[in-house]
């Protein structure tokens, strides 16, 4: 039997890519314009979104703790930070729903089968569920990103 803390790789990869695009956001979603004639002059906002900001506080609220730990981090050390990966997910394809409505629709239709099928086919190892061992066998391969005997 095998037991394996590790995380959805779907989640982790494309929470990643959500974070770096929230961060752009964030951002772009700073730059000011300057209003008024008369002084002093006023920067305004073409927006005021607050989302961005509290993925980006809340992840580093989770994350820069672990930062100051003089020993080895694990895996769990970092599930606290999952759900900020899943916000910026959020974003990133709420974004890309509201740009292309239809193909956002479909990434996120596509993104949540990809989630689904990484859980079932990792869930024995994560649980420690018997499973035959052909299948422990056959996802071997793909657990060498997270660990290495």
């Amino acid at each position: 039997m095998a037991i394996f803390c590790f995380g959805n790789p779907a989640v982790w990869y494309v929470g990643l890519a959500g974070l770096a695009f929230t961060l752009c956001q964030w951002a772009l979603g700073h730059r000011y314009s300057l209003a008024g004639r008369d002084w002093p002059l006023h920067l305004r906002r073409r927006d005021w979104d607050v989302s961005a900001a509290f993925v980006l506080l809340g992840l580093l609220a989770q994350f820069l703790p672990w930062m100051l730990v003089p020993r080895g981090t694990y895996i769990y050390h970092y599930f606290a930070s999952v759900p900020f990966l899943i916000l910026g997910t959020v974003l990133l394809l709420d974004w890309a729903g509201r740009r292309w409505p239809k193909a956002g629709k479909w990434a996120l239709i596509i993104y949540l089968v990809v989630c689904l099928a990484f859980f079932i086919a990792w869930y024995p190892y994560a649980s420690g569920t018997a499973t035959p061992y052909a299948w422990l066998d056959f996802l071997k391969p793909f657990l060498k990103v997270y660990y290495a005997p």
